[in-house]
């Protein structure tokens, strides 16, 4: 008997080896997944900007990491003299507008470098619901008076739109990379349930309707086996909305699932045998045996280090011999 309904196994029709670059962006699965990947020594880099959770915030933060475009002026707000702006996440914060400026200037060169060279992207979108200000979209409020800000849903041709856009510029860029799009597991009660629906839906619509019309583009149903497969709460934290650690593994599996090669297989197993062994707390650090263990384990990952960093953990373990 059944104990809960599966959706279809995804398989792209690509996969990724373990030296690949990957960009996670946008909503909290950004965060999870790409975290996972970085702890695993896969070359990503995760959420650079902070949760961003509306497509139209999103697809302008990519194109402007491609064009080196300047932040808009009209946007910077500050509040208790900490400096922010309407466009980025509360992260990316000053005492002037200046070092708002450096901060996300490192950030944009570092990701638009690293997105020319990246062979996958992750997009995660958060809601369709945005506030706009003065008639333009802003990716957070920085709890400014909600009075100055006009609440609505973003249309699916408005999102298509603003895709595009960012799409032509970054195949101009990279034309071989491939972006999957998925939405984030998370609701967001803040807006009503009925409201979260009518998001999540539109969100999904606007995947959907993105993947049927170019190529290299994929969609990953995070939010449905969310929802439909881990449907009990015992999935879900006790604030009853976020995934628990378990929902987040069990959906990075089925992402990884979808993207892995042999290669990549197996450096994942890989990788769980090398931070299991530096985990390993010996009963007599002193031992033949253990001695025998960290240096099988250096040979183990020296192996890797022409595609891998593992400068660090090799380093631990020298010292660790250095002082038998």
């Amino acid at each position: 008997m059944k104990l809960f309904t599966e959706l279809e196994p995804v398989k792209f029709p690509f996969g990724l080896n373990f030296y690949d670059r990957i960009l996670t962006i946008g909503s909290c699965f950004s965060d999870v997944l790409g975290n996972f990947l970085i702890r695993n020594k896969i070359n990503c880099i995760a959420n650079p900007f902070g949760n961003i959770y509306n497509p139209i915030s999103l697809f302008r933060l990519l194109s402007d990491v491609l064009t080196r475009k300047e932040l808009d002026p009209d946007n910077f707000y500050v509040h208790d003299e900490i400096w922010f702006h309407h466009d980025l996440h509360s992260d990316i914060r000053g005492f002037s507008k200046e070092e708002v400026k450096d901060k996300y200037y490192q950030i944009q060169n570092a990701c638009g470098e690293f997105l020319l060279k990246s062979q996958l992207l992750v997009i995660t979108f958060g809601t369709a619901w945005v506030y706009d200000l003065n008639g333009r979209t802003v990716a957070n409020c920085h709890k400014r008076d909600g009075n100055d800000f006009e609440k609505r849903i973003l249309g699916i041709e408005e999102m298509q739109k603003a895709f595009t856009s960012f799409h032509s510029e970054l195949l101009k860029a990279n034309p071989e990379i491939k972006i999957i799009l998925t939405v984030s597991p998370v609701r967001h009660i803040k807006d009503g349930l009925s409201n979260n629906n009518l998001s999540k839906s539109s969100l999904i619509i606007l995947a959907h309707a993105i993947c049927s019309v170019q190529e290299n583009l994929y969609y990953f149903p995070s939010y449905e086996i969310m929802i439909d497969e881990l449907r009990d709460y015992r999935f879900y934290e006790s604030d009853l909305i976020h995934p628990s650690k378990m929902a987040e593994q069990y959906i990075v599996k089925k992402f990884i699932e979808a993207i892995e090669t042999k290669e990549l297989n197996k450096f994942l197993k890989d990788m769980d045998s090398i931070q299991n062994r530096i985990k390993h707390q010996a009963f007599n650090p002193n031992s033949k045996a253990h001695q025998e263990l960290l240096r099988k384990l250096l040979i183990f990952m020296e192996s890797y280090m022409e595609k891998v960093d593992f400068s660090k953990e090799i380093g631990d373990i020298h010292k660790k011999l250095s002082l038998i």
